[in-house]
């Protein structure tokens, strides 16, 4: 380990970079990078196992003038995830840090995020700070609920750089022989990552998380970045390793299935041209996955397929027609109009058509009818007294203990899905006997 003159005594925050062979990315982090940083007190450690010196001559060029940078070489066949493990550990740290954000090589922060990530470990009340590429929230919201964090953050995560942690709660008391054991195995390593940082904050008490607001303009990729070397196994990783390593953690994290899908949801789905152009798409691999695909993407096999079937020529349209948003846009219109057709028919078998439900919803619904030039009754709701006028849009409020003749009635369902399903089981528990429409149809 090879250290600057001095040792920043007051850092509360260090940066960590794993790399591998990129010496000219490490170059230009640290041209632009290690004056913020020292401006900031925030001490920066690369963790290198490249296979040439090149790195290393980078970094004691740059150790002559600056005391916040400390080099440490590990050996080149070292997996990412073992060095990660191994820098949690504390491995080599000049000294404590109250937080330590590990990071991509090929990551720039922006002055304004670095600014805030320090304005919140100050605060010092967060477990984990989330510093994702683009967060969906401006608001910068805070979570103290696990497994909601869980499904929402559990794919962002998997990127260095995604998250600071705490070092009193997140890097004290690890069982790190249990962890390495369960999760440093051929089939979870590249997410033992994500394991360790769910697996800890299970025990921990008042746990707080918050997501500090990131776009393209705060937050980029060097260009100098190269194809990462797991790129060729995609697919095994995404299907294989990644559904491994979550269905692996322990059972308080319910939704396990929604946690993988927001992977694929949100990074590998979108990459599926150049994977076929690369050749990483083929036959096989549609075979192989289909199954774990169907479960696990978020999407229709059928996306698949085509992607792995159609001549490249069309793939490009269909890829560009998908990101658009029009194959699903298209997908939507039809769903709607066979949803619409169903439920005229659903009117015309019924004698008196009644719309359950007063809000946004029904009001939508309302206007399907008139369109299809279907009389309606009048809106029912589970208590009249809650509501503040008797008619809406010139249709009478009804309780549905004193709707008459029910054996004819039909009932539309104008309800958000998870209202529905509770006034469906409320129908159920009064016998209604009329006829119930439950489909939600968007607008």
């Amino acid at each position: 380990m090879s250290v600057g003159s001095e040792i920043n005594a007051n850092s509360l925050l260090a940066v960590f970079i794993p790399t591998y062979n990129r010496a000219m990315v490490i170059k230009e982090l640290l041209e632009k990078y290690l004056p913020i940083y020292i401006k900031f007190g925030i001490d920066l450690y690369i963790y290198d196992s490249s296979e040439d010196n090149d790195t290393q001559r980078v970094a004691n060029h740059f150790q002559s003038d600056f005391n916040n940078l400390y080099y440490i070489r590990f050996p080149s066949d070292m997996h990412s995830n073992i060095k990660v493990y191994k820098i949690y550990q504390k491995y080599c740290w000049a000294k404590h840090y109250d937080y330590v954000w590990m990071c991509q090589d090929a990551l720039r922060f922006s002055e304004e995020i670095i600014t805030k990530v320090i304005d919140n470990s100050i605060i010092d009340e967060y477990d984990i700070l989330v510093t994702f590429l683009e967060s969906d929230d401006a608001s910068e919201p805070v979570y103290s609920e696990i497994k909601d964090f869980f499904v929402r953050y559990a794919w962002k995560l998997t990127l260095y750089g995604s998250c600071v942690l705490r070092t009193r709660t997140m890097l004290e008391g690890v069982n790190w022989d249990y962890l390495i054991g369960k999760y440093c195995v051929p089939d979870k390593i590249n997410f033992s990552h994500i394991c360790f940082y769910f697996e800890q904050i299970t025990g921990i008490k008042n746990f707080k998380a918050k997501d500090i607001h990131t776009n393209s303009s705060l937050v980029r990729v060097s260009g100098k970045k190269i194809i990462p070397g797991w790129y060729e196994d995609t697919f095994k990783i995404w299907l294989d390793y990644c559904s491994s390593a979550i269905n692996a953690l322990p059972d308080v994290y319910e939704n396990k299935v929604s946690a993988i899908r927001n992977y694929g949801i949100k990074s590998t789905n979108f990459n599926l041209l150049k994977l076929r152009k690369d050749g990483l798409l083929n036959k096989e691999v549609y075979l192989k996955y289909k199954r774990k695909w169907a479960q696990y993407s978020g999407s229709p096999t059928v996306v698949l397929y085509l992607y792995t079937k159609l001549p490249i020529s069309v793939v490009v349209v269909y890829d560009a027609l998908r990101k658009l948003g029009l194959i699903q846009f298209i997908s939507h219109l039809l769903k709607r109009r066979a949803s619409l057709k169903r439920m005229r028919r659903f009117c015309k078998e019924h004698d008196k058509v009644y719309i359950y439900g007063a809000g946004m919803v029904a009001e939508r619904y309302m206007e399907f009818l008139r369109k299809m030039r279907i009389t309606l009754q009048g809106l029912i709701v589970t208590d009249t007294t809650q509501q503040n006028n008797e008619h809406i849009a010139g249709f009478p409020i009804i309780d549905l203990a004193t709707l008459q003749d029910k054996d004819n009635a039909g009932i539309i369902l104008g309800l958000n899905p998870d209202n529905a399903n509770e006034v469906k089981q409320y129908l159920a528990e009064k016998k209604f006997s009329g006829g119930v429409f439950d489909e939600y149809i968007r607008k």
